[in-house]
Parts: structure tokens; C-alpha cells; sequence
């Protein structure tokens, strides 16, 4: 990609859905010595922890919808897939970070087809 754009090759970002976020939170785990961020929408994060070992932190933002099949955990092809609270957790183990995900009071309404406030966010 850096042959062939213009960028800083040592401040990578990657956005991924699905199949896309469970690589894009490998390369995380893998290359965090380019990656500056990562974006994740259901995608889960580890099959196996011990897999991941970040060189520095990387900022992750996982969004996942509460219906997707996958939020609370699932499995796929015998593999178990972790959910969106255990992977956000995961990931703040890995970088170190001093509290555990906080729910945000009130919700925001994002989908202006669903009728009401519909979105709750987690930091």
C-alpha cells in the first residue's frame, strides 16, 4: 500500500467487518510496531490470547450492534469466537489500561430508521 499511495508506512490504520476485523485485530497483535489503529466492526478479537504481543499499545475501537450473533460469544467453524465485551476487555489487558469498560449513561439515536435512541456506547 505505501508503493502505491502516499502515507506514513509506520502509522498504519485498519478498518475491518466481520472476517476483515478478526485480521484486522490480528495485525494489531502482530504489527503494532506500524499499526497506529485499529477499527473493528464484529469482528471478534482472540481465539487465543497468548497469541497477541503487541510492541507498544494500539488504539482500538471495536463497535459491535447487540443483536449480532456474535456479541456475546459464539462459535464458528468449531472455533470459538469472543464476544464484543471480552474482546474490548482483551484488548484493554493488553495495552494496559487502568479501568474496565464503563457502559455510558443514555443512548444515542445513530439509525434514523429505528425509532428511538438505539445506541448505548461502552469506554
Amino acid at each position: 500500500m505505501s508503493n502505491n499511495y502516499a502515507g506514513d508506512p509506520d502509522r498504519l490504520y485498519f478498518i475491518g467487518h466481520s472476517n476483515v476485523g478478526f485480521m484486522a485485530n490480528r495485525m494489531a497483535c502482530r504489527h503494532s510496531d506500524v499499526i497506529a489503529a485499529v477499527i473493528s466492526l464484529a469482528g471478534r478479537g482472540f481465539a487465543n490470547t497468548s497469541q497477541c504481543h503487541p510492541t507498544s499499545p494500539i488504539n482500538i475501537l471495536e463497535i459491535w450492534g447487540t443483536k449480532d450473533v456474535t456479541y456475546l460469544g459464539n462459535h464458528m467453524m468449531g472455533k470459538y469466537i469472543q464476544g464484543a465485551a471480552k474482546t474490548a476487555a482483551t484488548w484493554g489487558a493488553i495495552n494496559h489500561c487502568s479501568k474496565e469498560m464503563q457502559v455510558l449513561s443514555g443512548k444515542l439515536d445513530l439509525d434514523a430508521k429505528i425509532r428511538g435512541s438505539e445506541t448505548t456506547v461502552g469506554r
